[in-house]
């Protein structure tokens, strides 16, 4: 027999489980929606930057498939996965390596935006010409600045953890 008090109890405790799994809900709600926010103003930045870039300089798309990865690491996020269990997805890939790993150029091309970014942390853009660029996120620093002209394989940035990744990494699209 259940006595009014244990049925009281219960009910405490079930309030209690309801209320904390509010609590994770709204955060992760809040989580989705900052990375909502940091990928469109990423979209926005990259808008305005296609916008000054003029030059038109390597044949980008004939490097197909000959492109080397900017470091040696572990891929953590591939292109295009669920972010989470939201309908979000990745538009770059994470590799996992140690703070401080240089970062190289994959292709010839400049500096476009060479600057803190929210949820990108200290990023790089390089234009490759043609509407190409590729982007270098979570650095811990960036030696290459805005207008700067890079070389294939040249180093412009060493991994980091910036803007609040739980481990060194580097985000490449």
């Amino acid at each position: 027999r259940i006595t009014r008090k244990q049925l009281n109890k219960e009910q405490q405790q079930r309030n209690n489980l309801l209320k904390q799994l509010q609590r994770i809900l709204t955060q992760q709600h809040q989580r989705l929606s900052l990375l909502d926010k940091n990928q469109k103003e990423l979209e926005s930045t990259i808008k305005k930057l296609n916008h000054q870039i003029s030059f038109r300089s390597i044949h980008f798309q004939q490097l197909q498939g000959k492109l080397k990865w900017p470091i040696k690491g572990r891929i953590t996020s591939s292109f295009n996965s669920r972010i989470g269990k939201s309908e979000l997805r990745t538009t770059g890939v994470s590799i996992k390596a140690p703070s401080g790993t240089p970062v190289h150029a994959i292709a010839p091309g400049q500096v476009v935006f060479s600057n803190w970014l929210m949820g990108y942390g200290n990023l790089l853009i390089i234009s490759h010409g043609n509407g190409y660029i590729t982007l270098y996120g979570h650095n811990q620093s960036i030696v290459k600045k805005a207008g700067d002209w890079v070389k294939k394989d040249e180093i412009i940035a060493t991994i980091g953890d910036t803007d609040g990744q739980k481990k060194s990494s580097l985000y490449f699209a």
